[in-house]
């Protein structure tokens, strides 16, 4: 039984079985702010999924409950003993996201720095014609953030978009995917490069730069538990779990280069996070992105990436 073979299915798992439940408070305050681009805080109103079905709390329950604290140990176990070098990379840079979570940051949701972010050409275009959603379930986020990112061309036909749907987790894959959509029509042709995190950081900053570009879109590929650390309760198998093999799909929205306090080769990076339960946009330093970034995928064994994606 393979490592890779683990960390699939309870990716597969995840991606069938687990769905965020919306705040009932603030999707109240959403639905009041519909006739706006933007919220009180500087944050994009962006419509929030739907609450969970009867079957699906069910499935949630069957996940967290009776297949996880199986599966997760064995899971931990093998990795341990076939790729330990990785193991304590990744659990090591998870460690330090729990002591240190980027949602402490005082910029991380700054509404002056979002201000500034929304008159960038990219973000605008982001935010202007809606292009924004959620993903309806875990598991969804690559298919939500290609939704998020052909929105935001313009020229894309509303007819040919994709429906959210569990999508492949590897960046290479996602841009194969990218590109069977766009067959379809003939209206938006792009061009796409995949930038893994050992690339190095200075390769990786100035394809993140790139994102602020009318004609360019960035999508990353990251260990969101490198900037969040372990979920509650973080002792737990389960949280382990999924605080190492978490790999997540968003659009970047932005970069700020002239920040207040911020070095040169440190900016800040707009994330829109297609979970909801994240809070949707949020600034965060490229070093600490960059962390999320150049982390191992056991399952593929492969760096986590950045997908540029530039039109014609």
């Amino acid at each position: 039984m393979s490592i890779r073979w683990l960390s699939t299915t309870i990716q597969t798992l995840a991606a069938s079985f687990f769905v965020d439940e919306p705040d009932a408070s603030h999707c109240a305050f959403k639905k009041a702010c519909k006739a706006d681009l933007l919220d009180a805080d500087g944050l994009p109103v962006v419509p929030l999924p739907p609450g969970l079905g009867v079957t699906t709390r069910l499935k949630k329950w069957v996940l967290h409950v009776l297949v996880l604290p199986v599966i997760g140990p064995l899971v931990l176990v093998l990795t341990w003993a076939k790729k330990k070098p990785e193991f304590l990379d990744l659990f090591g840079v998870v460690r330090e996201a729990n002591e240190d979570p980027v949602s402490k940051l005082p910029f991380y949701q700054d509404t002056k720095s979002m201000a500034r972010l929304w008159k960038l050409p990219a973000a605008n275009e982001f935010v202007s014609r809606r292009a924004l959603e959620f993903q309806k379930s875990e598991g969804y986020c690559g298919s939500a953030t290609m939704r998020c990112v052909l929105k935001s061309m313009g020229d894309f036909p509303a007819i040919l978009l994709p429906e959210q749907r569990a999508a492949p987790s590897d960046a290479r894959k996602w841009c194969s995917s990218l590109q069977n959509v766009l067959e379809g029509q003939d209206k938006v042709r792009v061009r796409t490069e995949v930038v893994n995190g050992d690339a190095g950081y200075g390769e990786f900053l100035s394809v993140l730069r790139r994102s602020n570009h009318p004609n360019c879109r960035i999508v990353v590929n990251y260990l969101r538990g490198a900037l969040f650390g372990f979920p509650f309760p973080a002792w737990s198998p389960n949280s382990i779990l999924l605080g190492l093999f978490g790999g997540h799909f968003s659009p970047i929205v932005g970069v700020l280069d002239e920040e207040e306090g911020r070095q040169k080769d440190d900016p800040l990076v707009g994330v829109f996070d297609v979970n909801h339960k994240y809070g949707g946009v949020y600034l965060i330093p490229a070093t600490r992105l960059y962390s999320a970034v150049n982390t191992v995928d056991i399952s593929s064994g492969r760096s986590r990436a950045l997908v540029l994606i530039e039109m014609s």
